[in-house]
């Protein structure tokens, strides 16, 4: 008798024998990690104030910095500081070890240089010269021409180590000296050398790493009154496709006399402890150097 296969199956139903292999269950889909935010404090000494002539003020704003580096050092925190050459000379001047510890314990310096007398590689070459060797972060130069019809960029570029390498890989902190709008680039990404420096050339010889500033005047300085806010929306629009940085400059000024400097540091606690420790924790936020987030940009190319 010829077997009917639609009756074999219902009787194997029945039985509770299945018919075929069962599938495994698939597992649901997993939300991917929201992206980082790395972020730093940058911090400013400027050319205007004459640290290398009187080691009073010179101390005044160190004391400053010293005080600043050990609380977020306590945090976990990361300060990129940019002293001009007033400050660097003050330094070589009246305290030798002061640009070295900061380094080591943790912090990033930058080349910061207005150039009204001294240029981003004299500026470097006093950095060199404070025990800060080969530093790679520019920030200045931003009315300059380079060579061969270059912009700004290309300016940068030009400038060579001793060694005969570009003397820097990345720049940051754009703001127009005309009409002091900061740029509002929120990425890392490779700035033009030619025409609109703020379109991305992946053969442009520099990294620039956006500060995610609004582009309005006074926007990169730092406000307690908005810096949550701030820090909100940048979080809330971050680029899953690309490496998200952002940064504010709270000015060494505001550390240079001692009542004012310890009321700023009593409300950056308070920021720590209700609002950055926590993001720090969840994975929201990472603090990082200029120079670790220039690492971290080149292994992400």
């Amino acid at each position: 008798m010829r077997s009917q296969p639609h009756l074999l199956a219902a009787l194997l139903v029945l039985t509770g024998c299945p018919t075929e292999p069962a599938e495994p269950e698939a597992e649901p889909p997993t939300a991917a990690d929201p992206p980082v935010l790395y972020v730093v404090s940058m911090m400013h000494a400027e050319e205007s104030v004459q640290h290398h002539e009187n080691e009073n003020i010179y101390r005044s704003f160190a004391d400053g910095l010293e005080a600043q580096r050990a609380l977020f050092s306590d945090h976990g925190a990361r300060i990129d500081f940019g002293p001009d050459w007033t400050f660097i000379e003050g330094v070589k001047r009246w305290d030798d070890q002061q640009l070295i510890e900061h380094v080591a314990s943790g912090h990033g310096l930058h080349t910061h240089a207005h150039e009204t007398i001294w240029d981003l590689a004299s500026v470097n070459a006093r950095l060199a010269d404070a025990g800060v060797l080969g530093n790679p972060i520019a920030n200045g130069g931003f009315l300059e021409s380079g060579p061969g019809g270059t912009n700004w960029i290309g300016y940068v570029d030009a400038f060579d180590a001793p060694n005969g390498d570009p003397m820097f890989s990345t720049v940051i902190g754009y703001k127009n000296p005309q009409t002091q709008l900061p740029d509002s680039s929120g990425t890392c990404f490779r700035p033009s050398a030619t025409g609109d420096w703020t379109v991305h050339d992946p053969d442009g010889p520099l990294l620039y790493l956006g500060s995610s500033s609004p582009a309005e005047q006074g926007a990169g300085a730092l406000d307690f009154a908005t810096f949550r806010d701030w820090l909100d929306s940048r979080l809330d629009s971050l680029d899953p496709d690309a490496m998200n940085t952002a940064y504010w400059h709270d000015s060494l000024h505001n550390y240079a006399q001692p009542q004012a400097a310890a009321d700023r540091r009593a409300q950056w606690e308070v920021e720590f402890e209700e609002y950055l420790d926590p993001l720090v924790e969840a994975g929201r936020i990472e603090w990082a150097t200029f120079e670790e987030m220039t690492a971290i940009c080149l292994a992400q190319e």
